[in-house]
């Protein structure tokens, strides 16, 4: 099985008329269903995002792959902004039954346990963190990354995000998490945890 993500896609230029409403772009994902599946990856993520840019401009596809003849997951995220939950929201509730594929609304908790992004090869077990209480109702937390230190600021926040949406679950850590702080893992304190053993403090904290 491999992961792959249209998180960093480019503009994708194609002659054909772009699905303008939730049911047309299902309509044309229906017909073009197996085909997708024998696409370049690269190019079937940038397709994807071409067909929803007039309607659904924010959301980000992150598609589960097997063996051609096995079912595919085609993951419909919010990029970790809240204002993109209504769009995921109307694409995957008017989803049809399309052989091959199944759909799911936000990242899913479980759902990768490890990454390779740009050069950087990180196992989610390997992240520690802490829980950082606030006045407010959601958690602040510290993640000790296991990456290079000198790691600019920009790719330790899309690891970091990438790590939370599938430990905890993409719409969690929208709508229950606060801030966040990056460190290295040298710099890991003592009370630290693996970023994995999160889902059972968090059920714990009465937090989900």
């Amino acid at each position: 099985m491999m992961y792959i993500s249209n998180t960093t896609m480019k503009e994708f230029t194609d002659p054909s008329e772009k699905p303008s409403t939730a049911e047309e772009f299902w309509l044309w994902f229906a017909s073009e269903s197996a085909n997708l599946k024998a696409m370049d990856p690269a190019k079937m993520m940038q397709l994807l995002g071409f067909q929803v840019a007039d309607f659904a401009k924010d959301v980000i596809f992150g598609v589960f792959t097997a063996e051609i003849d096995e079912v595919w997951t085609l993951e419909i995220s919010a990029g970790g902004v809240e204002a993109t939950i209504s769009q995921v929201f109307s694409l995957t509730e008017s989803a049809p039954n399309i052989p091959g594929w199944e759909f799911v609304a936000f990242k899913q908790a479980g759902g990768l346990n490890s990454i390779k992004f740009n050069g950087i090869d990180l196992d989610f077990s390997a992240i520690r963190a802490v829980l950082v209480r606030s006045d407010g109702p959601r958690q602040n937390v510290i993640l000790y990354m296991p990456i290079p230190e000198d790691t600019p600021i920009e790719k330790c926040q899309e690891l970091g995000f990438i790590a939370l949406d599938h430990t905890i679950g993409e719409y969690n850590v929208m709508t229950k998490i606060g801030q966040i702080w990056y460190e290295n893992i040298a710099n890991a304190h003592e009370f630290s945890f693996p970023l994995t053993d999160l889902p059972n403090l968090w059920a714990d904290d009465n937090l989900d």
